[in-house]
């Protein structure tokens, strides 16, 4: 057995590793000190096999604890899915001198002095309790690199370990390690706001994109805000883009903003604030003008450099759900009652709508009354960019109801009065679902009216030879006889 006897003195991990593990370091590395009385003696058994085990957990704002190298009750969610790759590096610990630079030694510094070739890099996915354990290690100094992360989890920096370590003392030397590096875990969501906006009205999109979280001299250097869009539907207005973070705005110098056709681009060139808000939310409102009708789409992400790569290479995109808005249409037919297939030109209507099923009601609401709604020659009236009755906000379900009005009849016809003047319909969205997630692809159900009039009542005109004419040959009659008796009466006086 060979065996190598070394002063220890204790030195934190989050030294070694220059660019740290988040939570701090787990317990402390032997170093020689020839110029420094000696704490403990220990020797270090070199034919012994070591592991290593990494927790993986998302903090979400919870502040990071002292690591010792043993396990902890360390805060934080468990993060699965985290793949890890350990090297191990060509640093001789059986040669006092070489831990002298192990204090400071970075993860670049550490591939600088080459990968042992000799020993087999091992991969290793954390599981369902943000674990994942190395074993049968060789005394020395490893490389742990964070390879592969879920979506929306910001990969930690690379980092160096020894097996073994000293354990928290300093007494005794652990062949089996464990570590919590930190990972966060950073999500952007997407809301829209149609709640009863018409086609030719505003909707209102907004994103609620992360910083990253931040430690010691980390500072934000890039940061890009990409929003997509349906230009076929949509007009969005740029000039009303607006930006806050921790509830402030962010002044418009701070950002260019580049409106490309179907994709609004912000890109920050002033990262003061952003850099003093890290893990937080940078929330931006984007009003967009309906232009037409269907199924609208929209979605966005946002992409900011790594503060954990020590070689800043690593951008991360971090992308938005998507949000869903639907309009769609109604067609009228305008019948005559009483002569089948005779349609009807010139009727005019209002469209209303009614947060119930009724219509007429005090409450219903006029919609699109810029707009003026007549049946043409065809007897036809096509009423577009209609919101949906049944989803409102992206997903939000609700029961409401259009309600058309006739306000004037065709020439000849009768305007129906009270409830009989009302007709009322709905518009369906349909969306698209891949299990419980909404997809593009939904569908909607337009709606279709057939109303009819009835002609207007007139007086009957007196038919020849009928009652009429005898009447009127009877007072003719006596108004000759009583000019005839008045004719007499004179000639006798």
């Amino acid at each position: 057995m060979k065996k190598n006897s070394l002063t220890v003195r204790s030195v934190t991990f989050a030294a070694i590793a220059g660019l740290s593990l988040g939570i701090a370091a787990p317990g402390s590395i032997a170093v020689a000190q020839d110029d420094q009385p000696a704490v403990v003696k220990a020797n270090i058994d070199f034919s012994k096999k070591g592991s290593l085990t990494i927790h993986k957990r998302d903090l979400n704002g919870e502040k990071a604890i002292e690591g010792t190298g043993g396990t902890q009750n360390a805060p934080g969610k468990p993060l699965s899915d985290v793949k890890f790759k350990i090297e191990k590096v060509n640093i001789d610990l059986e040669t006092a001198d070489n831990w002298a630079e192990l204090a400071n030694l970075t993860a670049a510094q550490a591939r600088a002095k080459g990968i042992d070739q000799g020993f087999q890099a091992q991969e290793g996915t954390t599981d369902p309790n943000g674990e994942v354990k190395f074993e049968n290690l060789p005394v020395g100094i490893y490389v742990v690199t964070e390879t592969e992360a879920p979506q929306g989890v910001i990969k930690g920096a690379p980092f160096v370990i020894s097996v073994p370590f000293t354990n928290s003392t300093g007494t005794e030397w652990n062949y089996d390690p464990v570590v919590y590096p930190k990972n966060t875990k950073a999500e952007a969501s997407k809301e829209v706001v149609d709640a009863n906006k018409q086609i030719g009205e505003d909707i209102t999109y907004t994103l609620k994109t992360p910083t990253p979280a931040l430690t010691g001299q980390q500072e934000v250097k890039k940061y890009v805000i990409t929003d997509d869009y349906d230009q076929n539907k949509v007009t969005p207005k740029v000039d009303g883009i607006k930006l806050e973070i921790a509830g402030e705005t962010i002044p418009a110098s701070h950002y260019a903003i580049a409106n490309d056709g179907d994709k609004i681009t912000i890109t920050f060139s002033n990262f003061e604030k952003l850099t003093a808000n890290p893990s937080s939310q940078v929330v931006t409102t984007i009003p967009a003008t309906v232009k037409a009708q269907g199924e609208i789409v929209n979605s966005a992400d946002v992409t900011f450099n790594n503060p954990n790569n020590e070689n800043e290479i690593e951008d991360v995109t971090i992308p938005t759900n998507e949000v869903f808005s639907y309009y769609g249409e109604v067609n009228v037919v305008k019948k005559d009652a009483g002569e089948e297939g005779k349609v009807l030109e010139g009727a005019k209507f209002e469209v209303y709508r009614s947060d119930n099923a009724t219509c007429g009601d005090a409450d219903d609401v006029r919609i699109l009354d810029n707009q003026e709604f007549v049946t043409n020659a065809e007897g036809k009236l096509k009423i577009e960019g209609l919101h949906a009755t049944n989803i409102e906000d992206n997903n939000k379900i609700i029961d409401k109801t259009y309600c058309l009005k006739e306000t004037e009849a065709p020439a000849g016809y009768a305007t129906p009065q009270g409830k009989a003047a009302w007709s009322s319909f709905k518009i369906t969205a349909n969306p698209k679902k891949e299990g419980e997630k909404v997809v593009a692809g939904g569908t909607i159900e337009n709606a279709s009216l057939e109303i009819e009039n009835k002609k207007q009542d007139t007086p009957n005109l007196p038919m020849t030879g009928g009652m009429g004419v005898g009447i009127l040959a009877a007072i003719g009659a006596a108004i000759v006889a009583a000019g005839a008796w008045f004719a007499r009466r004179g000639a006798k006086n």
